[in-house]
């Protein structure tokens, strides 16, 4: 195993997984535990416009969406289909699904390190990144997809570099699971078919380990067939939501990049680029992952800068490079021409986590060995060595800014409305994306209600954003259908509502018909309906706009005349209350 002093594989070393993987179960189990308490009787937040919407495909199954896998929708649906629709049931897969992520991650590191120290401090790295904390309380397709691969991860060492190709089945699976979440679960890919390639004539040996692999590959391809099928039922319109993300021709929004962009963002036509897409897209890494990817980093340069007299620390790092530097070089390179969310490349960190237990390790002895010689040794210079008057080193500081920040963003993120009313601190906390919506939908019914007795007729309810349709549809009485008919509107661009036939907003049987509506202006509402209300701030709704008016109003709406063709023209939108 590493030692704690010379660094070094010793392959005599008895196998211990059972023991090195103790502590991750027991910490999984009690932090499954404590989290699903929570989420059950101290969870203060209403769920989140994502997690609305991902509830509201559960209602509506289909092989797959228009931006994302079926995975998410079927896993909601499995949930509350056996526990009901309460907010911590929808959650339920997510806690799950984090800690799947964390045994893997962890015995990930012991087959890769053989070391227990190691996979303990993987372990809390892991626990405490604060994206992590994050996946693990709120149910969106990053909790799911990360364990999945990092399970593929774990197969891909079992299968390559231990040559116990039965993994390949579990690979494929695992791959295959992931991109029903996230497409983007096949970057995983280059690196194992480098792999693969690289190390064919020891791995592929015989026909038994053919079979694995075309088993594997077989299962991993079976996996895309909800998606393939339902994406030739419907032109291909997933690959038309993905290039709108790039601002390219072909996508579903305005082209922004390219020979056809022109506007703003254009700029008169041809690509553009602005280097704060990248320095935010690096910078939010830092913030997600914290000082973990650091000592990731400082990990991969020990293991290289001791590759000779280490060659088996070096070969494992490469492996675990190997996974996660494709994720990272593609969202690089979309980085150029678009700003990626921070949270896309997340998956890329998996394989990094065993990279930072082993610095923390290297890190320790070292800072040991410095304590032992300034206590033995004659009194240093002040500010000497790493700017400190004692034995200080950038490993130990990592390792202590990774246990502060965790500890700090776990137990703060728990409650933050009780932060939300301080000075300075209180404006950045986004209270508005994380409460109220229970209380939106109660004042979005009773608005309702006045409709109807005001018109004697059952009216629908349509609002312009898809994050708002999802929110009324869960906390409205009895969990209303709610339209959104976003394409149609200033700005908008196709979601999922567009292909529910149930949820046609072009449905004749709608004409005539009241409504509440929510989001845009009163102005282009009326080119909707007959006759359009005051705007009504809903109760619990705390986003305004930069003139204090509510920035998502709601209208009583009066003989629905169907929308304009082409929908609502773009410059008819007004200052006041112009949210979608």
């Amino acid at each position: 195993m590493w030692s704690m002093t010379s660094d070094q594989f010793d392959l005599s070393a008895p196998r211990r997984g059972w023991d090195a993987m103790r502590g991750p179960i027991l910490t999984a189990a009690l932090l499954t535990l404590a989290r699903l308490l929570y989420l059950m009787f101290w969870c203060p937040y209403t769920l989140i416009e994502d997690e609305a919407q991902y509830w509201v495909w559960s209602r509506h199954l289909c092989w797959s969406y228009y931006t994302k896998g079926p995975g998410v929708a079927w896993s909601i649906f499995a949930s509350t289909w056996a526990l009901g629709d309460a907010e911590w049931c929808i959650r339920l897969p997510a806690v799950l699904a984090s800690a799947v992520a964390l045994l893997a991650i962890c015995a990930l590191a012991w087959v890769t390190f053989r070391n227990t120290a190691i996979v303990t401090r993987t372990m809390w790295c892991t626990v405490l990144a604060p994206a992590y904390l994050a996946m693990a309380m709120v149910m969106t397709i990053d909790g799911p997809y990360v364990a999945c691969w990092a399970v593929a991860a774990l197969a891909a060492w079992r299968a390559i570099m231990q040559r116990r190709t039965r993994w390949l089945v579990v690979l494929g699976l695992a791959i295959g699971a992931g991109v029903l979440y996230k497409y983007t679960m096949l970057l995983i890919l280059p690196g194992v078919v480098v792999l693969l390639w690289k190390l064919r004539r020891s791995v592929l040996k015989d026909a038994a380990s053919w079979g694995w692999l075309a088993l594997g590959t077989a299962l991993m391809l079976a996996a895309f067939l909800p998606i393939v099928l339902w994406n030739e039922q419907h032109g291909w319109s997933t690959i038309r939501h993905l290039l709108g993300h790039l601002g390219v021709a072909g996508g579903d929004v305005a082209v922004t990049q390219g020979s056809g962009a022109a506007g703003a963002k254009g700029a008169g036509g041809g690509w553009h680029y602005n280097p704060l897409w990248t320095l935010t897209l690096i910078g939010t890494q830092l913030g997600l992952v914290g000082a973990p990817l650091v000592l990731a980093i400082l990990g991969a340069v020990h293991a290289y800068r001791e590759r000779m007299m280490n060659p088996v620390a070096w070969r494992t790092t490469r492996f675990l490079l190997a996974l996660a530097l494709p994720m990272y070089v593609f969202y690089l390179l979309v980085s150029f021409a678009a700003e990626p969310e921070g949270n896309w490349p997340i998956a890329g960190s998996v394989t990094l986590m065993p990279l930072a237990g082993r610095m923390v390790v290297i890190g320790w002895e070292d800072y040991k060995r410095r304590l032992q010689d300034w206590r033995s040794g004659p009194p240093p210079r002040p500010w000497s060595g790493w700017f400190m008057p004692w034995p200080w080193t950038a490993h130990s500081a990592l390792w202590a800014a990774t246990i502060v920040m965790g500890v700090a963003v776990g137990v703060f993120a728990l409650r933050l409305d009780l932060f939300s009313h301080l000075p300075v601190v209180g404006k950045l906390i986004p209270m508005g994306r994380l409460t109220g919506a229970d209380q939106m939908g109660r004042s979005a019914w009773t608005m309702e209600q006045e409709l109807l007795n005001e018109t004697g007729r059952p009216p629908f309810i349509m609002a312009a954003h898809y994050g708002r349709a999802s929110l009324l549809s869960y906390y409205m009485p009895g969990h209303r259908e709610v339209y959104c008919p976003s394409k149609l509107t200033p700005g908008g661009r196709t979601t999922a509502w567009d292909f529910w036939p149930e949820l046609d907003i072009e449905d004749p049987a709608l004409l005539t018909r009241p409504a509440i509506v929510v989001g845009l202006t009163r102005e282009d509402w009326q080119q909707v309906f007959e006759r359009v209300g005051e705007p009504v701030h809903l109760a619990g709704d705390l986003k305004v706009d930069k003139q204090g008016h509510p920035a998502r109003p709601a209208f009583k709406a009066y003989g629905f005349k169907g929308f304009p063709v082409g929908g609502i023209p773009e410059p008819l939108t007004a200052p006041a209350g112009s949210g979608k």
